[in-house]
């Protein structure tokens, strides 16, 4: 049996007996079963249309000949790729359709007593286990019910971290190096990231008994002044490290940490302040080392640092552009990646200039590159910068960008292991520590890198999700597809999917 819902809109239907169909049966990707109440969507330039699954898991569509995308939902379980298929006229397709169930990850947080926590954080934080080390993907949390629990749904499979930090009550009691109190926890019962057990979650796996004991420590206070004109420095600070985070706010020019355990931090400005200042609402910046050992830290004395300025110049040589290159600069450790870039178009003579940036290292993003063209080089005064600029020591030089005619191109076609083209996945392109780029395959399993620089390049793509972290992809270079081209070569390579965790 099968229950139909058609949403067709904007059709041009074709003669009966040149239509075509598709149908097929959504299951479980783990048992095999049928799934009843699957929502199908089948969208195309002619057609839009949902099927729902009876019993048998069964869909079916008689459409105009063209080319579709069929994409699967149901209620508990994951969010599934579109599956595109081709159909013309007369064709008659089956294609079946998984769909992963959800992943649940419950339990509770206690204290060393076995007692409940009731006023806690919970964090849940999936990870790529590669070689020895733990690559974050994306985080999620919630705050725990009135017996410490917590529940975490719609779990993809792969590999957790679950941490706990106190709130409420703990944090609001006064620091005091004679009472330990209760600090961030990782599962199982740890204070370090780096000793937390790893939680494994199959495809719709449950974990429902997890706990995490609550951990103490002795904690202190920082606290501290702005140098100079206060009003410098806007909003809040940061004191942070690999495992800790909190905030403070400046007031007259003082502020103060309480409850801070042991460590080497950085107290660094705001994270926004760094888009507050592209609009001129701050005027300094801060970020200094801070060292916590067995005693308050009283007398640390922020000292501001101005925006900098950098002057920059595109180099053109012989080249006529009829739209300007752009360059993008994100910072590493002023925002979050990806999130606060600055940008800035040269002047008709190739020149830019760039106000109110932090002492920081960037990222460097040239866009806007012309057809047929590359970046040679970018230097920074007389080093060779890479795609990585460094100003936390100042800008004290121009950034020079050369570009040249004569571009390489790689394409190829990604493939799985049975030899099958992957349609909308995403292929890596690296070299090196400073360059990658990312394209998503399209329905035919094809992709394309252009305006590129002669060299060695690695091709990369996972069969799960994977981290553009460098220290990531480099483990897998003798997994990649590894190819050199030459000034004005089109080279044309076939890459097969890396299973993600080795």
């Amino acid at each position: 049996m099968i229950a139909l819902i058609a949403l067709l809109v904007a059709q041009s239907v074709a003669p009966d007996h040149e239509r075509a169909h598709v149908e097929g049966t959504v299951s479980s990707s783990t048992t095999g079963a049928p799934l009843k109440k699957a929502v199908v969507t089948l969208e195309g330039d002619k057609t839009n249309a949902n099927a729902i699954t009876g019993e048998d898991g069964k869909f079916a569509f008689d459409v105009s000949p063209g080319d579709y995308t069929l994409k699967p939902a149901r209620v508990g379980y994951l969010e599934a790729r579109e599956k595109p298929v081709s159909l013309a006229s007369g064709d008659s397709k089956t294609i079946d359709l998984k769909l992963t169930p959800q992943g649940i990850i419950a339990g509770r947080v206690v204290d060393e007593d076995g007692d409940p926590v009731t006023d806690a954080n919970i964090g849940i934080e999936r990870v790529l286990v590669a070689g020895d080390r733990r690559f974050p993907l994306d985080r999620d949390g919630d705050t725990v019910n009135g017996e410490g629990g917590f529940i975490f749904t719609g779990l993809k499979p792969g590999d957790y971290l679950l941490d706990a930090s106190p709130h409420g009550r703990w944090t609001e009691l006064p620091s005091n190096p004679l009472i330990d109190r209760y600090v961030r926890t990782w599962f199982p019962g740890v204070a370090n990231s780096t000793t937390a057990t790893v939680v494994h979650l199959p495809p719709g796996g449950e974990m429902r008994n997890v706990e995490i004991r609550m951990v103490k420590s002795a904690t202190y206070h920082v606290r501290g002044k702005i140098a100079g004109d206060p009003a410098r420095v806007s909003g809040s600070l940061v004191l942070g490290s690999g495992d800790y985070l909190a905030s403070a706010t400046v007031e007259k020019g003082a502020f103060e940490f309480a409850n801070v355990p042991p460590g080497s931090y950085f107290l660094s400005s705001q994270a926004g302040t760094f888009r507050q200042l592209s609009y001129t609402l701050a005027t300094a910046f801060v970020r200094q080392p801070v060292e916590v050992g067995d005693h308050d830290v009283d007398d640390v004395i922020v000292q501001p640092i101005s925006p900098m300025e950098l002057a920059g110049a595109f180099h053109l040589g012989e080249m006529k552009l009829s739209k300007p290159p752009r360059v993008n600069l994100e910072p590493l450790n002023f925002g979050r990646p990806g999130d606060n870039e600055i940008r800035a178009e040269p002047d008709a003579n190739g020149a830019f200039h760039i106000t109110g940036l932090p002492p920081d290292r960037f990222r460097i993003r040239i866009d806007q590159v012309p057809e047929g063209a590359y970046v040679k080089s970018v230097r920074y005064g007389s080093v060779d910068a890479g795609r990585v600029l460094d100003l936390t020591q100042g800008a004290d030089a121009q950034l020079d960008i050369t570009l040249a005619p004569n571009a390489a191109e790689i394409s190829g076609t990604l493939r799985d292991r049975n030899g099958e083209p992957v349609p909308y996945w995403t292929v890596l392109l690296w070299r090196g520590v400073d360059f990658s780029e990312s394209r998503n395959t399209a329905s035919d399993g094809s992709f394309d890198f252009k305006n590129l620089a002669p060299g060695e390049y690695h091709l990369s793509a996972w069969d799960d999700d994977f981290s553009e972290q460098p220290e990531f992809y480099q483990l897998f270079e003798s997994q990649s597809a590894t190819l050199s081209v030459q000034d004005g070569a089109h080279e044309n390579v076939e890459v097969k999917l890396i299973p993600a965790k080795q």
